[in-house]
Formats: C-alpha cells, structure tokens, sequence
C-alpha cells in the first residue's frame, strides 16, 4: 500500500553525545523528500540539517509511523 513520506516528521539526525537534529529548511532548487510513495515506486529528494561541524557518529534516523515506534538507522561516519 501506498505510505506518506514528510521529511520534516520522519527524519532526524543524531550524534555520538545524544544530541538530536531536526531537519533544517533551505532554499535549495533540489526537491525535498516528501510525498506519496506507492508500492514498487522509488523516491529521490534532498534533507539538509544544521549539525555543529564537531560532531561525531552521526546516525540519520528514519520514523516511518509518526507515533515513534519502529525506526531504521543509517550510520554516516
């Protein structure tokens, strides 16, 4: 079935100390990843985050049901 994809309820991004970071608004002429995403279908966009440039062990979290249960976790270090 299809799911509903909103980049700034579902994403977040983490460091090494437990500091969270929400997704940061841009001007950027690349699209967002938002959207209706249907079986089978792929979706390609942009999120940017404003993290301090010290941080460590960055994770990119992904909360697919808004209620926060069940996550995926991406290590970007």
């Amino acid at each position: 079935q299809s799911q509903a994809i909103s980049s700034l309820m579902m994403f977040k991004m983490a460091d090494s100390e437990g500091y969270n970071y929400n997704v940061t608004i841009t001007d950027s002429s690349k699209p967002s990843l938002d959207g209706e995403l249907g079986p089978g279908r792929k979706m390609r966009g942009e999120i940017a985050f404003e993290v301090p440039a010290d941080a460590t062990g960055l994770e990119l979290i992904f909360e697919p049901n808004i209620l926060g249960f069940g996550q995926a976790i991406f290590k970007l270090d």
